[in-house]
């Protein structure tokens, strides 16, 4: 599976129980480069809306197969690190106050990265994992 998470300069995901930050580019950005399923929890669904590629469930991570997305935003994803295949940060590149961090499951090497422009942020950062 490829994990997709949005982060800070810090690797923060959220703060007080929130995203730190949103983009209607970014998401559309993501829908178009998923060639399968995009799975995530109820949370994640309210800003992403309906699309036909989304599959949300609260069991999402242990749903998802080894073709599927998932993005997270407030799960635990570590007990699934032997599933996960691809990482893909978004960063805001920016700093926030942040109380939950992503944390690599293992070694992890960039093989990618592009900046383009959001709609809230004037760049964003994609950057590519693989083991």
């Amino acid at each position: 599976m490829t994990l997709v998470a949005c982060v800070d300069n810090g690797l923060g995901l959220q703060f007080n129980s929130r995203r730190q930050s949103q983009d209607r580019v970014l998401r559309k950005k993501l829908l178009d480069m998923v060639d399968s399923r995009l799975l995530m929890n109820p949370y994640s669904a309210k800003m992403f809306g309906f699309h036909e590629k989304i599959m949300v469930s609260d069991r999402f991570l242990s749903d998802a197969g080894p073709d599927d997305w998932v993005f997270i935003e407030d799960e635990s994803y570590i007990s699934y690190a032997e599933k996960i295949e691809k990482i893909v940060l978004f960063r805001w590149n920016r700093d926030y106050p942040r109380d939950l961090y992503f944390t690599f499951p293992g070694q992890w090497h960039l093989v990618s990265q592009e900046d383009f422009s959001g709609n809230s942020h004037e760049n964003i950062t994609m950057e590519m994992y693989q083991r």
